[in-house]
């Protein structure tokens, strides 16, 4: 290879960051195990009644390692779903469950930040599919934002 072409890629590499410089970038999802005080911020669909998410999605709400890079979402008395958190903070879980009575599919789809003071906070939307009577013809859809914001890390640290 002449002279010319490898000065060339060794200046194309150490402009891209090669060459082992620190780039910034890391594969490694951030860490959102711990204890949280979830809140709904806003709610709509199946005729006015957000109680499908409000009676059981508002209050303590614990992330947990479940192994093999699954988390657990557990909202408390059997409402836990399993999901997972990507690189950029991306988060998501799902579930399907019997609550009240009818059958819950539940979707929630958020963003691992920071709020204004530096604390964690999960920000997301739920979408929950609510079949009182297995007939989809008559299902409804509640929607509702929700921001948790951490109380302790699963280590016990405050948040």
């Amino acid at each position: 290879m002449p002279r010319a072409w490898r000065l060339a890629l060794l200046a194309a590499a150490v402009a891209c960051g090669g060459g082992g410089a620190d780039t910034g970038f890391t594969a490694e999802p951030p860490d959102i195990t711990g204890r949280y005080n979830a809140q709904l911020r806003w709610a709509s669909g199946c005729e006015g009644d957000a109680s499908w998410v409000e009676d059981w999605a508002a209050g303590p709400l614990t992330v947990s390692d479940a192994g093999g890079g699954i988390l657990e979402f557990d909202f408390g008395e059997g409402m836990a779903f399993s999901g997972g958190v990507g690189a950029t903070g991306g988060y998501s879980f799902s579930g399907e469950l019997t609550w009240a009575g009818a059958a819950l599919s539940v979707q929630h789809d958020g963003e691992a930040g920071e709020d204004e003071e530096g604390r964690r906070l999960l920000s997301g939307t739920f979408a929950v599919r609510v079949d009182e009577d297995g007939l989809e013809s008559n299902d409804c859809t509640v929607e509702a934002g929700m921001e948790a914001y951490l109380l302790a890390d699963a280590d016990g640290g405050a948040g």
